[in-house]
């Protein structure tokens, strides 16, 4: 905790020294000091009636101070309420005075602006870390999209960690991402964290159009938003300022935009090399990335000729022997005609093979032909509305290519001896998730674990959210409730929000739950449909109580809007700032400052505690949600994108 008293931006009081000085009072003396005296008394009163009608004459200063001690303007949480609508909170006041003077004095979040140590450690020492980079290859880096939000680094970081393993090295990921929103005045979020302009930190223009406050980010811990040590007990991974440190460099020089500096991060103590793996060369049009090369189709069984290699395909012009691999081929490819890609969809592939000799029903007798056409069966996962925002391992599907066009992450680069391997440049938008596809089903798997159980948040994310499901279980007496996400802020500014209007909006999200709710109503009684993920169990949801009139809905959003929050309240809806506590905020500590984090906790909330869910196919957020509610074991029938 501070050591002094901190003011509302945390500023600490000036400490003024006062010294002792004798006087004799005689009368002249003590005139002087009474006018000295009075002047002051009228000179200050002068100056406070300025200064409070300025503050008083601006809601916006009213509200900041009380928000940022007793949280959002909202109806407190009360832990048993009625479910009616005359029902009124009872709000103690005199509490609330007693919660302030707690929280100036003792109870505000601490100022230490990283969780790591002062020398760029987490938990491991440089042994450690030395020891975990001997067990493999090197490194492997990346450059990374720090200009993209927390979602998306998340789907980067799952990629990487696959991509490291392939190739046999320690992961070095960034050391710091940033939050997009301060929940209060930016100045005070600034007070526990570095604040930044974004366009001057990621080396972009992309809001350099927006009013300046608006431009402003905020350096945050990866640690905040991630669970290294968790997920260091499966996987080798660094932080950049760790591989500074044992490098013997200055852990300040750590890129702000995420990009691999390839002369500093390369004039440390052991003069790492470097072997990069060109943009352009990773996943061209023409090209299939794959995790590892499978064996090449079967071709001329009886003579013999059991397999191939791609040279051996490229060189040859290679071409089926058979009338019927050839007819297969062909409509494989003129189905692949104009399509810009290397892949089929399962469905793409069946329609090609349609009408001829295949029976498409049999999924033996697909492969069969498959094999026979020189192509190969590719696994991933499906995304929403056909786009590739959500990116959850929720929906495994299957793809096609020729197998001349795949080529392998392993087998491309596992060769390489440099003790830096960088991939260059983006690879995450567009792409499935892991930026690639696999060629077995048991590899989809593996990666589907580590997205779901070894890429996840730190214990005080989850604890809070526990703690705000409680309180919609108790809210509604234990019924299952419904829950939305809403995304406005940046979705309004590129049209990609739902609805223009908020109201539209919101009535749209009304309206998909009102049938999620009839939804549970009729899966009560029937068969549990848990998602395709690897170790799920059934969690038994849907045995609950359905919602009924006057239950509470829980909407996640970014909206502020004092309007908008009218209309919440008559929905009957309730936010994350309606059920968090002030000792909620104490213990969680200074991060719940930020929008970004909160929205981390509400990915928890739904996917944990909601028993049906609704929200927009093309917002990252709604993939995390998605892939929480997989693993912990929700029906598939209780979720929409659209």
């Amino acid at each position: 905790m501070l050591e002094e008293q901190q003011g509302l931006l945390g500023h600490p009081e000036p400490a003024h020294t006062h010294k002792r000085r004798s006087a004799r009072w005689g009368f002249p003396r003590f005139r002087t000091s009474l006018s000295f005296i009075l002047i002051a008394i009228f000179s200050g009163i002068l100056f406070y009636l300025l200064v409070f009608s300025v503050v008083l004459s601006k809601p916006s200063l009213r509200a900041t101070g009380r928000k940022y001690i007793f949280g959002d303007d909202q109806e407190p949480y009360w832990p048993h309420p009625p479910l009616h609508d005359d029902f009124e909170y009872a709000y103690d006041e005199e509490h609330a005075v007693t919660s302030l003077a707690e929280f100036s004095q003792s109870s505000a979040p601490s100022a230490t602006p990283t969780l790591t140590s002062e020398d760029g450690l987490l938990e491991l020492s440089v042994d450690d870390l030395k020891a975990m980079v001997s067990r493999t290859k090197g490194y492997f880096v990346r450059d990374w999209s720090l200009a993209l939000g927390w979602n998306n680094m998340r789907y980067i970081i799952e990629a990487a960690v696959l991509q490291a393993e392939l190739l046999n090295r320690t992961l070095i990921i960034p050391s710091r991402v940033y939050a997009r929103a301060c929940e209060y005045h930016n100045e005070v979020c600034a007070k526990y964290t570095r604040m930044v302009n974004r366009n001057d930190a990621l080396y972009t223009n992309e809001w350099r159009n927006l009013p300046i406050e608006k431009q402003m980010g905020f350096e945050l811990p990866i640690e905040i938003m991630l669970d290294i040590p968790h997920l260091r007990q499966k996987h080798n991974v660094m932080l950049m300022s760790e591989y500074l440190h044992v490098q013997g460099l200055n852990i300040t020089r750590e890129k702000s935009n995420g990009g691999w500096d390839r002369a500093y991060y390369h004039q440390g103590i052991d003069r790492p090399s470097l072997f990069v793996i060109p943009n352009n060369v990773y996943d061209p049009e023409t090209v299939a990335r794959v995790d590892i090369m499978p064996p090449a189709p079967l071709l001329d069984l009886d003579n013999g000729n059991l397999n191939a290699t791609v040279s051996h395909f490229e060189s040859n012009n290679w071409l089926p022997d058979d009338e019927f691999g050839r007819d297969c081929n062909n409509r494989l490819l003129e189905s692949l005609k104009n399509k810009n890609r290397a892949h089929l969809e399962w469905a793409e592939a069946i329609q090609a093979l349609r009408g001829s000799s295949v029976d498409v029903t049999s999924d033996s007798a697909i492969d069969a032909a498959l094999k026979n056409a020189g192509w190969v069966v590719l696994h991933t996962f499906e995304g929403a509305l056909g786009m590739e925002y959500i990116k959850s391992v929720v929906n495994p599907i299957k793809h096609v290519a020729r197998y001349p066009s795949l080529r392998g992450l392993k087998d491309d680069f596992h060769h390489v001896n440099q003790d830096v391997l960088l991939l260059e440049g983006e690879v995450h938008l567009g792409r499935k998730p892991g930026s690639v596809r696999f060629t077995t089903p048991e590899a989809r798997d593996r990666f589907a674990r580590t997205v779901l159980h070894d890429v996840i948040p730190p214990p005080k994310v989850k604890e809070l959210a526990l703690r705000i499901i409680k309180r919609m279980n108790d809210l509604n007496k234990n019924h299952l409730w419904l829950a939305g996400h809403m995304r406005r802020g940046d979705f309004v500014n590129v049209g990609w929000a739902m609805e223009g209007t908020i109201k539209h909006h919101l009535d749209r999200i009304l309206q998909r739950l009102a049938a999620g709710r009839q939804i549970l109503e009729r899966i009560r009684l029937v068969e549990p449909q848990p998602y395709r993920v690897p170790d799920v169990h059934p969690n038994g949801f849907i045995e609950r109580v359905t919602p009924v009139d006057g239950d509470f809905i829980y909407l996640a959003t970014d909206e502020r809007d004092n309007e908008a929050l009218r209309l919440f309240k008559e929905s009957h809806i309730k936010l994350f700032s309606d059920l968090v506590t002030m000792d909620d905020r104490r213990e969680f500590g200074w991060p719940l400052l930020f929008s970004d984090v909160i929205a981390l906790v509400e990915q928890q909330v739904i996917g944990l505690g909601a028993g049906y869910f609704y929200a927009h196919a093309m917002s990252s957020v709604a993939g995390g949600i998605l892939n929480i509610r997989a693993a912990s074991g929700c029906d598939s029938r209780t979720a929409l994108l659209d």
